[in-house]
């Protein structure tokens, strides 16, 4: 689903910008985490009252060197042509999955296509406000390659560690 250009900036030859390009289902929490990370976060939504990406969200967030643009993009799968056009670039993934369920097939392939085009990433358990959510759900689907991060999009639970871990996988390319 997703491209790799030619012109994809590298994340070990990055110094400042880090484009990190957030993934998951439809409600797995990829705006609500993205709002908490940066407040003053700007979105396309739908205008029907609900609350549905249907292009991107964008927060940024600066961390020592770094400035980080954080791209949510839309879960359903009516609007993965935003998604393509939001990932091009990209050299930072996120997989956000709702913990009190698995990893959904949709979530599956965004790792995979990750992983497939050599791009550092880490599934956010997301949801971890909620009873029964936990990352025990997501384990047998991630394996051992890929970090598992828990945090609440609601409460901001783990959304600094989530940066820390962002930025040293980038300091570890340079």
């Amino acid at each position: 689903m997703l491209e790799n250009p030619s012109y994809t900036i590298k994340t070990c030859q990055m110094k400042k910008l880090v484009k990190v390009v957030a993934f998951g289902s439809s409600g797995s929490g990829k705006t609500t985490l993205i709002r908490h990370i940066d407040p003053s976060k700007r979105n396309i939504e739908s205008r029907k009252g609900l609350a549905t990406t249907v292009a991107f969200d964008l927060g940024i967030v600066n961390r020592g060197a770094y400035k980080m643009h954080v791209y949510g993009t839309p879960g359903n799968e009516r609007f993965k042509v935003a998604m393509k056009v939001v990932s091009v670039g990209m050299n930072f993934g996120l997989i956000v999955v709702d913990a009190t369920r698995s990893m959904t097939p949709f979530e599956k392939s965004m790792l995979n296509e990750l992983r497939a085009m050599k791009i550092p990433h880490i599934v956010v358990a997301n949801k971890m406000d909620v009873p029964g959510a936990t990352v025990d759900n997501l384990r047998d689907d991630v394996g051992i390659s890929t970090p598992i991060l828990p945090v609440s999009g609601i409460t901001g639970i783990g959304t600094e560690e989530l940066i820390e871990l962002i930025v040293s996988m980038v300091e570890r390319c340079n």
